[in-house]
């Protein structure tokens, strides 16, 4: 996929040390090439199909994926194989990296609950990857992991800030 918050992670990444990126797209109209287009210059992309994921996983160091939303429990909605890569990443020991602003975060304890019904509503082009195969979520206000989002949801929750 792509995102401002996964390509200024990526471009500010770039400028302090070397890597080669590997984008799992399977449609020629998908956001993966606008993310290759947006980095050719600056970092080395290779674009493979999504089904390459396990046979590429034991050269990756860890698997970026940018979220549409953070749920309430801490994990997310994503687009269509970030559950794929999730499994694929724990099933290697590769640490699962979610980029996401704050405006991506739901603070609705509810929404979990109707994540698949939501998924299904938007065309199936997204998924929902579970908090326990998320690693960290690189945010505008730091770095946390999913126990910590659940965590800072509650407090925002129980101070009323929550969504109705």
């Amino acid at each position: 996929g792509s995102s401002a918050s996964l390509l200024a992670l990526l471009q500010a990444a770039a400028l302090r040390c070397h890597f080669t990126l590997l984008v799992a797209e399977g449609r020629a109209d998908g956001l993966g090439h606008a993310t290759a287009a947006a980095l050719e210059l600056s970092v080395p992309v290779r674009i493979i199909e999504p089904t390459a994921m396990a046979r590429c996983m034991s050269r990756v160091r860890l698997v970026l994926c940018a979220a549409h939303t953070v749920l309430h429990d801490g994990g997310i909605v994503g687009e269509l194989g970030t559950l794929t890569a999730a499994i694929v990443a724990r099933a290697h020991r590769k640490p699962l990296c979610v980029t996401a602003p704050h405006y991506c975060f739901d603070r609705d304890e509810r929404s979990h609950l109707d994540a698949a019904a939501s998924l299904a509503a938007l065309g199936g082009r997204l998924d929902a990857t579970p908090p326990h195969l998320v690693t960290w979520f690189f945010t505008d206000f730091g770095v946390l992991t999913p126990a910590a989002v659940a965590d800072w949801q509650l407090g925002v929750s129980e101070r009323g800030f929550g969504h109705s």
